[in-house]
Order: C-alpha cells, then sequence, then structure tokens
C-alpha cells in the first residue's frame, strides 16, 4: 500500500516521516498487518452475530480516532489488503469470493466510520442501528 500511495503513510502517527525499509526492519508494518488481520478474523468469525460485529467495528473505528486516522483513510486501506491476499488465494480466486470479500469490507468501513465520526456508543443505539440498516 505504502510504495504506491506513499502519502497514506503520513496519516499513520508511527509511520510518520519514516522510511519504508525502517517500518519494514523494526516490525512496526507487521505488528499493525497482524492487527488488521486479526480484525478481519473477528468480523468472519462474527457474521452470524451482527449486533456483536457491529459493535466490534465501532469500537475498532473509535479507537483510531486518538490516532487521528481520517475515516476517509479506510476506503483506501481495504482495496490494498484485496490485492493482497489475492495472490495467497488465487486458485480459489472467483467473482463470487471478490464480491464476498468487498462486501465484508463495506460493511467493515461502514461501521468503523460510525466509530470514528462518533465515538464509542452505547449497545442500545447499536442494537436498533444494526436492525434498522439489515
Amino acid at each position: 500500500m505504502f510504495e504506491k500511495k506513499p502519502e497514506v503513510k503520513e496519516i499513520f502517527e508511527k509511520f510518520k516521516g519514516r522510511d519504508l525499509r525502517d517500518l519494514r526492519n523494526d516490525g512496526l508494518l507487521r505488528q499493525h498487518a497482524l492487527k488488521v488481520i486479526a480484525t478481519i478474523d473477528k468480523c468472519i468469525c462474527r457474521l452470524e452475530e451482527p449486533e456483536t460485529l457491529a459493535k466490534l467495528l465501532i469500537e475498532t473505528g473509535a479507537m483510531h480516532i486518538k490516532y487521528k486516522v481520517p475515516a476517509e483513510c479506510l476506503q483506501i486501506i481495504f482495496p490494498h489488503f484485496l490485492n493482497a491476499i489475492k495472490p495467497y488465494i488465487e486458485d480459489y480466486w472467483s467473482e463470487d469470493i471478490a464480491y464476498a470479500w468487498k462486501t465484508l469490507f463495506r460493511i467493515m468501513t461502514y461501521y468503523m466510520e460510525i466509530g470514528m465520526t462518533k465515538g464509542v456508543i452505547d449497545v442500545n443505539s447499536i442494537s436498533s442501528h444494526v436492525k434498522r440498516d439489515i
């Protein structure tokens, strides 16, 4: 992602002003990538629990407020993730698989943006919000 869009690196406080090689060498990129993967895994595990999924993503979005990550940054990050995983599952890749990933990312982006703009909201608010969106 940072090779194709180096300006995005400046959004990340820990990455700001740092050389990409340095970030790779000290493990910061790997550490962040593992957190992203873990969140995606949690989302997949919660697909049958929309309220729990929404709460997780809203809280994750709210955590990004302290890092001053703009909500529109999410639109940039997820397509790069898709391009990164595609070579590893190319034998299984299809339009349906691509559609499923894009749908998951739309859901993730939607709820994370709520958290990034409104902060953590109460559980009752999440429940009514999810039911309205389904």
